[in-house]
């Protein structure tokens, strides 16, 4: 599969938060805690979840998804025991609260890296990661249902799994999460 997006080296937030965003369907203003990343039998999970201060679209976008091989890789979990250890609740401290949300930092980031990069469509803004993703799968013939689960979309009114079916086991998701390949130059 083609690489989607090369990863920065560095351990800051712009590396990280521009590999979860596909996967989080979070409206603007929410922020990962340390608390959402958990342990589901053996797989590492981070909780989509509308606890605290966080807003979820839908009932559906509450979900588990496995990380991201890469993304442990890259040091994610390490950095999660990193600040619990400093005794901090969210897993990128530095960004500050605005009138959105934390979204504000990184959209305005994004922004400045794509005109640098020259990229002057409006329609390609931070939220054309999840675009991308969805894609993926379809291309990697990921079934709908199972993309469905990943990416947070309602099922709408299938009763045999969106009422009676439990959401796919993690085990079964994480196969899904890596035929997504990370490759994205933000240095």
């Amino acid at each position: 599969m083609k690489p989607l997006v090369v990863l920065n080296k560095s351990k800051d937030w712009k590396s990280f938060k521009s590999h979860l965003k596909p996967l989080s369907n979070k409206q603007k203003g929410d922020a990962f805690k340390r608390e959402d990343f958990k342990d589901e039998h053996g797989i590492n999970v981070i909780s989509i979840n509308s606890n605290h201060d966080k807003k979820l679209k839908s009932k559906a976008a509450e979900r588990l998804i496995p990380v991201h091989p890469e993304l442990e890789r890259m040091g994610l979990l390490k950095q999660v025991k990193k600040l619990k250890g400093q005794g901090e609740a969210r897993l990128f401290p530095e960004l500050q609260r605005s009138r959105d949300g934390y979204g504000q930092g990184p959209s305005k980031w994004f922004g400045k890296l794509k005109k640098s990069r020259g990229i002057a469509s409006k329609n390609k803004v931070f939220h054309s990661f999840r675009h991308t993703v969805a894609n993926a799968l379809k291309q990697a013939d990921v079934p709908r249902e199972q993309a469905e689960e990943i990416l947070g979309h309602d099922r709408g009114k299938d009763v045999t799994y969106g009422r009676y079916g439990k959401p796919a086991e993690a085990k079964r998701q994480l196969e899904v999460i890596k035929k997504l390949t990370f490759s994205l130059n933000l240095g």
